[in-house]
């Protein structure tokens, strides 16, 4: 038989309340990526305890309640979750529309209809996508201190790939989450928010034609 939570009051609370507020996800999430620009994680646990420790201090400083290492760690692992099954949905297909107005994919009834069955847990995206999707792409697919750091993994990760047609779309792939992490990083520093935004909405684009530029030129 599974674990009876519904007996610790304070756990009940928790729940009830990051589902009735979404800012503090967002709090939440905001908190988590500024440890990791600064350092403070921890393979195979999330965070050091100083970065566990400043969450737990700084996510009360700013929404007001007392929760410990314990909830917030469980709010980690859930978003970590949500965050999987999102990326297995969008991985489905390709060439799919997006709904600008509910912020997930656009698709056909019967195209959710199949997918729904090949994933259960994505049915919640259908009416409404994931949301901070920016961080938590830093918080669970690459680790980043900085700008200077961002730009130097990706240069390694071309260098180790290399520059020919197979490995374009990869590519881009990397640059783009790159950016997204220069994204978040401004938006929380107050850093640079507007060139960000523009990198991020050009970014795809502009490494294609450096890269066809590359082939040309190699050629």
């Amino acid at each position: 038989m599974g674990k009876n939570t519904t007996s610790n009051p304070e756990a009940k609370k928790a729940r009830a309340l990051w589902d009735n507020d979404p800012s503090w996800t967002t709090t939440f999430c905001n908190l988590c990526v500024e440890q990791i620009q600064i350092g403070n994680r921890s393979r195979g646990a999330a965070f050091s305890s100083e970065g566990w420790t400043n969450l737990v201090t700084k996510f009360c400083d700013e929404i007001g309640q007392n929760y410990d290492r314990d909830q917030l760690k469980s709010r980690w692992d859930v978003l970590k979750g949500d965050w999987r099954v999102w990326e297995q949905l969008r991985n489905l297909d390709t060439g799919l529309g997006w709904d600008a107005v509910k912020g997930t994919i656009l698709a056909t009834d019967d195209w959710w209809s199949r997918k729904l069955k090949e994933l259960p847990k994505a049915r919640k995206f259908r009416e409404k996508g994931l949301q901070n999707l920016e961080q938590l792409e830093i918080m669970f697919r690459h680790h980043t201190r900085g700008y200077h750091t961002i730009f130097k993994t990706f240069e390694g990760e071309v260098e180790a790939l290399g520059l020919d047609m197979k490995n374009l779309i990869m590519l881009t792939r990397l640059f783009d989450v790159r950016l997204s992490a220069l994204l978040v990083y401004g938006k929380i520093n107050g850093e640079l928010s507007d060139t960000c935004h523009l990198f991020h909405s050009i970014s795809k684009y502009l490494l294609y034609l450096l890269l066809w530029l590359f082939i040309i030129l190699l050629d």
